[in-house]
Order: C-alpha cells, then sequence, then structure tokens
C-alpha cells in the first residue's frame, strides 16, 4: 500500500515537471529570452517579497480557520502544527489534477497525529464551503463592477468563465450539503454500501459499523457548528480575505516594474475571473492553462514588452516557489514519521 503511494506521488510529481516543461516550450519557443531578461533588470525587488508574503499569508489564512474548527473539538494542537497541515494540502493539490490530492493527504497526515478522520474531515469541508462561497461571492461582484472591461474578453475565457463559474456554484452547494444536511452524507454512505454488499466484500459489516460511527462523529460536530454560528461566520470572513490577498499577486507584479495606470480592483478582478476559468481544468497545478489565460487576461493591462516577464514573476512567486517549499515540508515530515516508526 505504501508502494503505490509512494509510486503515485512520484508519478503525479513528474508529470506535473513534464507538463511545466511542454507549458514553457511551447509559450517561450517564439519569445526572445533576452528581452524577458532585460525587462526583468529595473524589477522593484520590494515588491517581490510582498508578492511572497501575500501567498504565506494565503496559504496561513486557510491554517487559521482549520485550527479554529479542530480546536473547537478540543485538539489544540501548535499553530505550525496546523500550518503543516495546510502546506501539505497546498503541495498534493499543486501537483494532482484538479487539486484533487490535497484535503485526502491532510486528513491522512492528521489522521497520523490522532486527529479523528470524522473531524478532519468535516474541518476541512467547512473550509472549502466558504472558500467556494467567497470564490463564487468575489467572481459574481468582480464581472458586475468590471463588466465593462470583462465583455471586451476572448469569447474563449468568457465560456469558460461561465462554466467555471457554474462548476464553482455547484460544489459550493455540495459541500455545504455534506455540512448540514445529515441525511445526504448517509443516502451516499448507504448507496456505497450497497454497492459493497453486492461484490461481496470481505467484513463489510464490520467496514459498515465503522463507517457509521464516523458519521454519527460528523453529525456531531456538524451540530456543534449549527450552534456555533460565530465559528461559520468567521470562516467566511476569513476565506474572503484569503482570497483577495491570493488575487492581489498580479497587482503587485504590475508595481514592481514601476506601473500605476490601473487600480487594484481591476487586477482582483480579472484574477477572480482567470481563477474561475482555471479551477475546473483537469491539469495538475492548472499548469499550461493558468499562464495561457494570464497573456489573454492581462494582455491589455501590461505593456506587450512586459507581459511574459510578468507571468513568469507572477506564477514563479506565487505558485512554483510555494510547491518547491511546501515540497520540502512533506519531505520533511515523512522523514519524521519514518524516524519515530523506526525508533518505536
Amino acid at each position: 500500500m505504501k508502494d503505490n503511494k509512494r509510486k503515485t506521488f512520484i508519478y503525479n510529481f513528474f508529470v506535473f515537471l513534464g507538463l511545466i516543461l511542454i507549458m514553457y516550450f511551447i509559450i517561450f519557443r517564439k519569445v526572445n529570452i533576452k528581452d524577458i531578461l532585460e525587462s526583468l533588470k529595473d524589477v522593484n525587488l520590494v515588491f517581490i517579497v510582498l508578492t511572497f508574503i501575500a501567498t504565506f499569508l494565503y496559504i496561513s489564512l486557510e491554517t487559521v480557520n482549520v485550527g479554529r474548527i479542530l480546536n473547537s473539538f478540543g485538539y489544540n494542537k501548535k499553530p505550525l502544527t496546523y500550518l503543516k497541515y495546510t502546506m501539505i494540502g497546498y503541495f498534493f493539490s499543486a501537483i494532482t489534477p484538479s487539486s484533487s490530492g490535497g484535503q485526502p493527504m491532510q486528513v491522512y497526515y492528521m489522521t497520523k497525529d490522532d486527529i479523528d478522520i470524522s473531524h478532519s474531515t468535516f474541518a476541512l469541508l467547512v473550509q472549502l464551503s466558504a472558500y467556494q462561497f467567497s470564490v463564487v461571492l468575489i467572481a459574481l461582484v468582480s464581472l458586475i463592477f468590471s463588466f465593462s472591461y470583462v465583455k471586451g474578453l476572448n469569447a474563449i475565457i468568457v465560456f469558460l468563465f461561465i462554466i467555471g463559474f457554474i462548476i464553482n456554484f455547484m460544489l459550493f452547494l455540495i459541500y455545504t450539503l455534506l455540512i448540514f444536511k445529515n441525511s445526504f452524507i448517509k443516502k451516499i454512505s448507504n448507496f456505497c454500501i450497497k454497492l459493497l454488499k453486492k461484490i461481496n466484500i470481505k467484513n463489510i459489516d464490520k467496514i459498515e459499523t465503522k463507517i457509521n460511527e464516523k458519521i454519527d462523529i460528523f453529525h456531531e460536530s456538524s451540530n456543534y457548528i449549527k450552534k456555533n454560528k460565530k465559528i461559520i461566520i468567521n470562516t467566511v470572513i476569513t476565506c474572503i480575505l484569503q482570497v483577495l490577498i491570493n488575487y492581489i499577486g498580479p497587482y503587485l507584479i504590475y508595481k514592481s516594474f514601476g506601473f500605476s495606470e490601473n487600480s487594484l480592483w481591476l487586477f482582483i478582478s480579472m484574477q477572480a475571473i482567470l481563477f474561475i476559468c482555471v479551477s475546473f481544468v483537469p491539469i495538475p497545478g492548472s499548469v499550461g492553462a493558468s499562464e495561457a489565460g494570464f497573456l489573454g487576461i492581462y494582455q491589455f493591462l501590461f505593456p506587450e514588452s512586459y507581459l511574459n516577464s510578468a507571468m513568469l514573476l507572477s506564477r514563479g512567486v506565487s505558485f512554483y516557489l510555494f510547491v518547491l517549499i511546501t515540497g520540502i515540508v512533506v519531505i520533511i515530515n515523512n522523514y519524521k514519521i519514518m524516524k519515530n516508526k523506526n525508533r518505536s
């Protein structure tokens, strides 16, 4: 089982690297690299550092939310432990299609630290639901207040935005139903148990009992949250702030080149639309889609000679650098787990 997980991890990682190489070859095969290097010479490093800080704050705010919810269940782990879970989630989301690996791996590592799987799953679902709500809300507000710019975008981008908006809104509804509609998750569980019984899985009665126990704990968590609405409100507010901070990266890169003609809000709006467009693309880290989308959406905000450099800096600092950092966190954490196992 462990060998399979290791093989899957290595496979996803190399697919991720391969996609990066292919994507950058396609985008830059006709671009003069000297021109890019020339445009990077006068970059204000203060704004590059601020872009790094903004991305770290984005990760940290998820840590605050997950920590707040788990602490309410009585775990009281150290802030750095919660930050570790968030960084692990960031890394595995980056290297798996549609960010599908992030939350399962967070649950896995939380279980290693004696956090009940029902509590960890519930905490991450609340965070996901609040995050999806924030993404959809900010995208809708961006569309309304920046419509004059949006209607001038490429028809493909507009089409992707419509599809992405519908998918993200549906995900918000599903996550919310899973959290607050206890019968919804029970129906899914019963359906899965029936399927397992039909294919004669061994020890199905024990599995069913265990699943029902976890569902009961999940329902207790749901009832607790319903009675403590302040946790939900704080989580949503934190998520809105988290998403807004995540969207300011391109504006900081814009400022690093010394430009100031376009407003912060316009950049936030365009990034909100870009995120919606690429969030459903089943490619690890939306590699290729995010870069192509950046070039398509920001071509009217950056001078042409700076556009490729801006994309490189924006994705490099706010995504690829953090994939590297969080990957190191995963390696260190796995080393510690193996070391402790060998001691015992």
